[in-house]
């Protein structure tokens, strides 16, 4: 598995190799709870992108002590997308999907 530090330090040069000319923004939520998880989505709107990504680091959300599962997390999150209309435009991703992503953009360049 790769860092989340690498991670981040990667996705702005995956972000140009994937979209070109589209703006795509990602934000990290990695042990956020209710509250923060509407900020950071919030985010994502103000920064006028077409296309806003959620990454979730569920390892973190695993060790939460809040009585839910890194899938319940993602299902809440999954729902807030909806129930705010913008499932065309936000989108949740985990790490295993920013890093699969990574190293397709990592062989092309080589």
């Amino acid at each position: 598995m790769i860092s989340v530090q690498r991670r981040i330090l990667c996705w702005s040069k995956l972000r140009r190799t994937l979209t070109g000319a589209l703006s795509m923004v990602f934000e990290v939520i990695s042990s956020e709870n209710e509250k923060m998880i509407r900020g950071s989505i919030g985010s994502l709107g103000l920064y006028g992108s077409p296309i806003g990504i959620l990454v979730m680091i569920t390892e973190k959300y695993r060790t939460l002590k809040k009585g839910k599962t890194s899938e319940d997390w993602a299902d809440y999150v999954t729902n807030l997308i909806k129930a705010l209309g913008l499932e065309r435009r936000i989108f949740l991703w985990y790490e295993t999907d920013v890093d699969s992503l990574l190293k397709r953009a990592e062989a092309k360049s080589n």
